[in-house]
């Protein structure tokens, strides 16, 4: 996995992985993914990423679970598959890349920069695992348990820490290669 984080640690391959993200976010942010929804026959009312974004799962998580219908609960599983597979992984390696390619910049700070690019690939991590969480919940449904909502919920929280904690990174390696750059 190093040796993939080494590959991506350049402007020509982070970029686009960065710029793609952008572009599916704002698919999702426009509604795509339940536009797909309503072509493969689901007429109900969707929010396909509810529960991606759902910090605390409330009773209403559970209503939304019961609104939604075995094929808008299905949906939602195909709208995990198919849209936020590629999401986490694409800002995971664009997001390594990035702090990849600042390391080398930073000056004295360029190792904890190579230990920090570790970040990303663990949200990504997360995330892929919140996403399996979700839709074990959504095909399992009416059968949810506790368990099941508290994992869940437990992942989305720290899937949001991890990403911040990634763009945070980001941020810092580009003002330690900013003051590296002033200082030479």
């Amino acid at each position: 996995m190093a040796a993939v984080l080494d590959y991506m640690a350049r402007p020509e391959r982070f970029l686009p992985a960065l710029v793609a993200v952008l572009v599916l976010q704002a698919l999702i942010n426009a509604g795509l993914p339940e536009r797909v929804a309503s072509v493969g026959g689901y007429r109900g009312t969707l929010t396909i990423f509810r529960f991606d974004q759902a910090i605390f799962h409330t009773p209403e998580y559970a209503s939304d679970l019961k609104d939604y219908d075995k094929q808008g609960r299905e949906q939602v599983v195909v709208g995990h598959v198919l849209w936020d597979i590629a999401t986490p992984l694409l800002y995971a390696l664009g997001l390594a890349g990035l702090i990849g390619f600042l390391a080398p910049h930073t000056g004295p700070a360029g190792p904890v920069f190579l230990a920090l690019r570790w970040i990303p690939i663990a949200a990504a991590a997360v995330d892929i695992l919140e996403n399996v969480a979700i839709s074990v919940i959504c095909l399992s449904y009416p059968n949810v348990y506790g368990p099941a909502l508290t994992a869940t919920g437990f992942l989305t929280h720290l899937k949001w820490i991890l990403v911040g904690s990634a763009l945070a990174s980001a941020g810092f390696g580009v003002v330690a290669a900013v003051v590296a750059a002033i200082r030479r």
